[in-house]
Formats: structure tokens, sequence, C-alpha cells
């Protein structure tokens, strides 16, 4: 698995065990839109459709290394 995968987790069936900075998947109306956003282990929101750990950031020097 790459270290880049994002593992979503449905939201409210799972709920963060911390709160803190996580990607989030949510409708704004009739369209569906991916943010960062602050989530609370206790955060109530009927336009959360999911969260995930945000992913390691871009290293320029690990994709050099993949592509030889």
């Amino acid at each position: 698995m790459s270290k880049n995968r994002v593992k979503w987790h449905p939201y409210p069936q799972e709920k963060p065990k911390k709160d803190g900075i996580y990607l989030i998947t949510h409708r704004f109306g009739n369209k569906i839109g991916v943010s960062m956003g602050y989530v609370t282990k206790d955060f109530n929101s009927d336009n959360l459709i999911a969260w995930a750990e945000k992913p390691e950031p871009y290293n320029p020097k690990e994709n050099n290394n993949e592509s030889r």
C-alpha cells in the first residue's frame, strides 16, 4: 500500500478517536467536496460524509527515487 493512500471512514458510523485536522468529504447542497477540517470526537454534522487521516506530504526526494 502506498504511504499516501487515503483510507476513508464513513461518518457517523466511525468517528475519530481524537480531535484534530482531517481530510473530510462533505456535502454542499447537491455537490460533494473534499477539504481539510477540524473534527472532534464529539463532532456532529449532517453534511460530513466521511473522514480520513491526513496523508504524508509530497516529498520530491522520495518521488525522484521511485522513478529510477
